[in-house]
């Protein structure tokens, strides 16, 4: 049971956070240049994706729709590369499915971006991702050959006495390594620490898990604005799959294109009830049935209603909508001219 995508209720009008579109109009490539030099890691809210290669595979696979150079353009700065080492080499996968696309394409796509707005640092989490296949070479065997021509670009941690959160002026114009591999040296923010909280419930049994989904978000949200006085650095995942697509969780749409009829929950539930707070109503002024929203709007909805949330941290998600996008890039001060 599904409702129209443009049907409102009451005061509730869906803002864009979702977008399943290949195109966008949005120019963020500077937003970073309006940031104070000399903000650490912790305390800029960042936009990013998560799997953000993802585009092949089918609607249980894919998980974004914008080219990576349209991704930054608009102003994603943190992206989700999983490599499969295979034949000595970096394939990029999304578990088994192979993107048909390779981590040096990677490079050379976000080099040239940065070369062009020197003001901007991206940060970029590697991780291993599938089996390992006909390899002689380790894994950082491979990343030290891959990254060797583009070290001008690449953060060196080995000169920062605190490598887990690096000033904003010693990245812009380079390549954060976000680091979720074991290797001998370190070449950038850890992903395991004790100073990086994560939330990254994945795994949906069925569609109604979004609830619960929902709740570990906006407490992770919560969490980050309560400790906006100390350096921990708070990773939200906006994503989930298995039994669910990627696009449901994001949209809570019936169909993954950008505009779409909303699924309806099946629960019915007195107007005087609060259960399901944050998610939309539809029916009359006694009764109304509760409807599915996605994880992209529901942090849209949730931060505009309340303003005293200034720290997010760094929020990953699948299909951004400008006005996700938008929206949490806002959430940063501007330096004084």
């Amino acid at each position: 049971m599904s409702i129209g995508n443009e049907e409102k209720i009451g005061q509730y009008r869906r803002p864009q956070g979702y977008s399943h579109h290949k195109h966008t109009k949005l120019d963020n490539s500077k937003w970073m240049s309006h940031l104070d030099d000399n903000l650490f890691l912790h305390q800029i809210n960042i936009i990013g994706t998560h799997e953000t290669m993802a585009f092949r595979g089918g609607d249980a696979v894919i998980c974004q729709r914008l080219p990576l150079i349209k991704q930054y353009i608009a102003g994603i700065r943190f992206v989700d590369i999983r490599c499969n080492h295979h034949d000595d080499d970096f394939y990029i996968h999304h578990g088994f499915v192979s993107q048909k696309s390779m981590f040096i394409d990677v490079l050379e796509i976000t080099t040239k971006f940065l070369q062009e707005n020197p003001s901007e640092t991206i940060y970029m989490r590697i991780k291993h991702e599938y089996k390992r296949k006909n390899n002689n070479k380790t894994f950082e065997q491979v990343f030290d050959e891959q990254i060797e021509k583009y070290r001008s670009y690449i953060w060196d941690p080995s000169s920062n006495p605190n490598p887990q959160d690096p000033l904003l002026k010693e990245t812009r114009g380079k390549i954060v390594v976000v680091q979720q591999f074991t290797t001998d040296k370190t070449y950038g923010v850890q992903w395991r620490s004790p100073y990086v909280n994560i939330q990254d419930q994945y795994h949906f049994k069925h569609n109604w898990n979004l609830f619960n989904k929902w709740e570990l978000i906006k407490k992770h949200i919560n969490a980050a604005n309560d400790d906006i006085s100390s350096s921990n650095l708070y990773i939200n995942f906006l994503s989930a799959s298995r039994l669910s697509f990627p696009y449901f969780v994001a949209s809570g749409q019936s169909s993954p294109q950008t505009i779409a009829p909303r699924l309806l929950t099946g629960i019915m539930l007195p107007a005087t009830n609060s259960n399901y707070e944050d998610f939309p109503r539809f029916g009359c002024s006694c009764y109304s049935f509760v409807g599915f929203e996605g994880t992209n709007n529901l942090v849209i909805n949730y931060i505009k209603k309340n303003p005293n949330i200034k720290k997010i941290g760094i929020i990953l998600a699948d299909f951004p909508g400008p006005d996700l996008i938008n929206l949490i890039i806002s959430m940063n001060q501007i330096k004084d001219k």
